[in-house]
C-alpha cells in the first residue's frame, strides 16, 4: 500500500526580517532591548506564534535602528 504525502511549505511570517538579522549578525538581545520586550515575546513575534505580530511602533523602531536602508514594507512583508 502506497501513501502519497504532499509537502507543504512552512510559512515563516517575517522571512526578510529574519534573513537580515542573520546576515547582519544582529543579536536578538539588541532588538529586545530596543523594543523593551522579553526574549520570549520577541521569539513569538518573529516566528508568528500565537498570531503575535509587531505593533506599528515596534516595526518603526526596528526599521529605524537596525535597517534604515531597507524599505519597511519589504522588511515586514509576510
Amino acid at each position: 500500500m502506497s501513501v502519497k504525502v504532499e509537502k507543504q511549505a512552512i510559512e515563516r511570517p517575517y522571512t526578510r526580517l529574519l534573513n537580515e538579522i542573520g546576515k547582519r549578525e544582529i543579536k536578538h538581545k539588541a532588538i529586545q532591548k530596543a523594543l523593551g520586550i522579553s526574549k520570549c515575546s520577541l521569539s513569538v513575534k518573529l516566528h508568528g506564534k500565537r498570531n503575535a505580530n509587531f505593533t506599528l511602533a515596534q516595526a518603526i523602531i526596528i526599521h529605524e535602528k537596525f535597517f534604515p536602508d531597507i524599505p519597511i514594507e519589504e522588511l515586514f512583508k509576510k
